[in-house]
């Protein structure tokens, strides 16, 4: 209902404050194409183009259905209008995939291979990513989920466009999702510490926090749940934000990050989280001033879930 009322103000010309709804829609059901064709159809509607483009990218990510051909599509067309090829070709391939018959498809193609022929690709690392990036819109129906785990692991570690980062490990955690543990444990891990090489370009949290617990190394599990951290501040969820950036300090056993995760949650007085993460950082800090101040903070936020 929230996603549909949201349309329908952006469709009568009341866009303030409608594509905040529909971003916070899609944010609650983020394996929910509908909610995300819902979000890129308002945006481009809204002349808001980057947001339309990231709402397609994430749509890629967790598996259009035929009900949204006609949104890949039109995100192909954005890309084209923009000169981006690779990723329109990933949009076209997703579409084809799904129905090789679609009646827009045949002039779009044509569009593709143009674009392509006059050389706006030009890094073989793009050229394999366009693969994965294709792969990524329907990566539930790959035949074979471990070999684009490893595609997305040769796109990470090779000349791919950071850009491409985003979609990249999505479609890499998608389809380890898809394996038997046994299986997956080894990939995921492998993705995990790859991700965390990239994680300033990754703005999924889903992507984040999944994969954070299969980082291999302190500094990639700190990478992971740090920019994760970040993420879910800028969407205005300071506890879940501060809990994240804890798990940071507490892995790199940083009294400095667990002081500020404890002020980010205070700040937003999530006292729970912040109780949460004072109690994490008495795991970490030893004997001195810096432990009495804490359990001093310890009583101040308790006396606050009181209240």
């Amino acid at each position: 209902m929230l996603a549909r009322a949201a349309t329908l103000a952006v469709a009568a010309g009341r866009a303030a404050g409608a594509l905040e709804r529909l971003a916070r829609a899609a944010a609650l059901t983020p394996s929910d194409p509908a909610a995300l064709v819902a979000l890129a159809a308002a945006c481009v509607r809204a002349g808001a183009i980057e947001g339309a483009l990231d709402a397609s990218r994430r749509l890629l990510s967790v598996g259009p259905g035929r009900a949204e051909i006609d949104a890949l599509v039109v995100a192909a067309r954005l890309h084209l209008a923009r000169r981006e090829a690779r990723e329109a070709r990933a949009f076209f391939e997703a579409a084809r995939r799904l129905d090789p018959a679609h009646a827009a498809l045949p002039d779009l193609g044509l569009e593709v291979d143009a674009a392509v022929a006059d050389g706006w690709l030009s890094s073989p690392g793009a050229l394999r990513a366009i693969d994965v990036f294709a792969l990524a819109g329907v990566a539930r129906d790959a035949s074979d989920p471990a070999a684009l785990v490893r595609s997305v692991l040769d796109g990470l570690a090779g000349a791919a466009p950071a850009a491409e980062a985003p979609s990249l490990v999505a479609a890499g955690r998608t389809a380890a999702e898809r394996l038997q543990a046994v299986d997956a444990a080894p990939l995921l891990r492998a993705l995990a510490d790859a991700a965390a090489q990239v994680a300033a370009h990754l703005a999924d949290p889903s992507d984040l926090a999944a994969l954070e617990p299969h980082a291999t190394s302190v500094d990639a599990r700190a990478a992971l749940a740090q920019r994760l951290g970040q993420v879910l501040r800028g969407a205005g969820q300071g506890g879940a934000a501060a809990r994240a950036l804890a798990r940071a300090g507490v892995v790199r056993r940083d009294a400095a990050t667990l002081r500020a995760a404890i002020e980010l949650a205070v700040r937003a007085e999530a006292w729970d989280d912040a109780a949460s993460v004072v109690r994490e950082a008495l795991e970490v800090v030893g004997d001195g001033p810096a432990r009495a101040h804490l359990v001093a903070r310890a009583a101040a936020i308790a006396a606050k879930q009181r209240a």
